[in-house]
């Protein structure tokens, strides 16, 4: 029994060292990495070589470009008139063509530069999320950034901010604490201004990138990979939304006999935390995870002769 537990022990240490995350950014200038005097400096880049130092196989794909607003990463097809039209080779769509495990959205200040209504902000994040959701696709997103400009557009800038961490709770990212002058409402702190009141510096940049840091998407990432890869095998079912709160839903292939299943959740140290029971003829499936603590778990259920299974992130336990 000890030898079978090493045995298991060093294939999973030895699949965690070949794990690979994919992550894609959207987002305008400060991705691109405006602002950084030169290109390694930008938060985006020091990012990528943050996850290539811990596995040089995981990759950091940038579709962010200067003046981009949330009108841009709508998906394709989404047009509203008046409003940029969604840039096909840049917004959430073709990110999801890439198949990655994370999504970063940093949109700092254009949406408020143009005074488009927080509201309509928050229906575009809707939109595009729903899309991530629909391919059990976590998104984090960055809250807006302070710009020197005038007072209205400041003031939809700390409006936005304020909305998208009630909005995305756990999966927003703070890239305004600090960043933002004390003086005044929403004017960049002269400590991180590039010299042109909209982009941030070398220490700006460098700030962002410890925010992204602190969210531990590559570590999250990693461990849904790493540690139920070699579990779960067999067919995938998609769960959504995803993160989840307080439900998760499912739907299974068509033409299973009625017959009733149980179904298995578990934590990412493969115990058992729920079990609950479904019908194979009913395809879409609802269960309730509100008692689960944050973290990643695998659902996982047996008919017949096949094994189905699929991964969740649990948010705001």
């Amino acid at each position: 029994m000890k030898t079978h537990f090493l045995i298991v022990l060093f294939f999973f240490s030895f699949h965690l060292l070949q794990a690979q995350v994919k992550i894609v950014v959207l987002g305008s200038s400060t991705a691109f990495g405006d602002g950084a005097s030169i290109k390694d400096s930008a938060w985006v880049n020091r990012y990528k070589k943050y996850v290539q130092d811990i596995n040089p196989l995981n990759e950091v794909i940038n579709l962010a470009k200067g003046g981009y607003t949330t009108y841009h990463i709508l998906p394709s097809g989404s047009y509203t008139t008046g409003k940029p039209n969604p840039d096909v080779n840049r917004n959430i769509t073709k990110a999801l063509s890439y198949e990655p495990d994370a999504i970063i959205i940093n949109l700092p200040s254009n949406d408020a530069a143009a005074l488009y209504p927080v509201q309509d902000q928050l229906k575009n994040y809707d939109l595009v999320l729903s899309k991530a959701d629909s391919a059990g696709v976590p998104v984090w997103v960055a809250t807006t950034q302070p710009r020197n400009m005038a007072f209205p557009n400041q003031i939809n800038l700390v409006v936005m901010r304020d909305s998208t961490i009630s909005r995305f709770g756990e999966m927003a990212i703070d890239f305004w604490t600090e960043l933002a002058d004390s003086a005044t409402v929403g004017s960049i702190n002269d400590d991180y201004d590039s010299g042109d009141g909209v982009h941030l510096n070398d220490a700006g940049h460098r700030l962002l990138f410890e925010r992204v840091i602190e969210k531990n998407i590559v570590n999250v990432d990693s461990s849904s990979l790493n540690i139920f890869e070699p579990m779960i095998g067999g067919m995938k079912i998609q769960v959504y939304p995803n993160p989840a709160d307080e439900q998760i839903r499912f739907k299974i292939p068509e033409g299973f006999n009625s017959q009733k299943v149980l179904i298995t959740i578990y934590n990412i140290e493969g115990r058992t935390v729920m079990n609950s029971f479904l019908y194979t003829d009913q395809r879409s499936h609802e269960i309730n995870v509100s008692a689960l603590e944050l973290g990643i778990y695998m659902i996982q259920f047996r008919w017949e002769d096949k094994l189905y299974t699929g991964k969740f992130i649990k948010v705001n336990s």
